[in-house]
């Protein structure tokens, strides 16, 4: 990893894509070797404006170390357990390579007085009182991000909108090799009815949302799993089930349905003999929803 990132360095190009592919099939032994090491790693590259996508081969590799180097990082991550599958990963990985329309992506958001920032959601974020500020290392082209920051609003009165952000988004254009820069107001509307809040729900907004819950929760699980308890892993997996299917009914969104299946199926793997693969699996799931890797 580090003689990749040392090779790379001397091309370095920020009218290019600078990426490293990591492919290993065991353990760190040289150098880093935690999963906070290498994602501290994958954070000091960012910054270069370069990602790592890694792929883990095989059922030996170590897939916390390997989803965090490219979670910090902004690279994709795959599992695969047959060499048969490479070629398909690597059509995938040069795909994205070759789709890069933007890069040394940064979010700001100024909140408007009166409101309070609380997290990002499925995404690190700096907050400095009013400011909230994310970064994305590149954009595919007909890929769609999004960015969830859970906020605190004043309390309003009904029927009254209020300004909640201005969000600002900077940007090298690979085409025109510009450093470009767009902005928006962000408003918000204050209403005690119910009914009114579902007609005009984002369901864009929701489903990111729940998808992003959701996957907090499978990490949670994973967590549980490994501390040996493994009904309680389950039933935080058949709780991510039925959360999806619930509001896929509530706000019409069928995409939550297949997501809800999902955990359902990992459900079902918690306790079987095959936990390796399964715990593999579902790594590179939560870093799939996590990034909104599109492949």
């Amino acid at each position: 990893m580090s003689k990749g990132a040392g090779e790379l360095q001397k091309f370095l190009n920020h009218e290019k894509v600078n990426r490293v592919i990591l492919l290993s099939d065991g353990l760190a032994n040289v150098g880093p070797s935690s999963p906070g090491e290498l994602g501290s790693l994958g954070a000091s590259l960012i910054k270069d404006g370069v990602s790592v996508s890694t792929i883990g081969l095989g059922l030996d590799y170590n897939e916390d170390l390997m989803t965090r180097l490219a979670d910090r990082s902004d690279g994709n991550h795959a599992f695969v357990e047959k060499s048969s599958d490479l070629p398909r990963i690597f059509k995938s990985e040069f795909g994205d390579i070759l789709s890069v329309v933007a890069q040394d992506i940064e979010i700001t958001i100024h909140l408007a007085e009166g409101f309070r920032p609380i997290r990002g959601i499925g995404k690190d974020v700096e907050i400095h009182g009013q400011t909230v500020v994310a970064s994305l290392n590149q954009i595919y082209s007909t890929q769609e991000k999004y960015l969830l920051l859970e906020v605190e609003a004043p309390p309003t009165a009904s029927g009254k909108s209020l300004t909640l952000a201005n969000v600002e988004v900077s940007y090298a254009n690979m085409e025109s090799k510009n450093k470009e820069r767009l902005s928006g107001t962000v408003g918000v509307s204050f209403t005690s009815s119910e009914a009114e809040v579902m007609r005009t729900s984002n369901k864009a907004t929701l489903e990111g949302y729940y998808t992003q819950i959701a996957n907090e929760n499978s990490e949670k699980a994973v967590q549980l799993r490994d501390a040996g308890k493994i009904d309680e892993a389950r039933q935080t997996l058949d709780g991510n089930a039925d959360l999806l299917s619930e509001n896929a009914k509530r706000y019409d969104l069928p995409s939550l349905n297949k997501k809800a299946m999902d955990y359902e199926g990992q459900s079902k793997g918690i306790a079987s003999g095959e936990w390796n693969a399964n715990r593999k699996q579902m790594r590179e799931y939560e870093h799939k929803s996590k990034t909104q890797q599109q492949w």
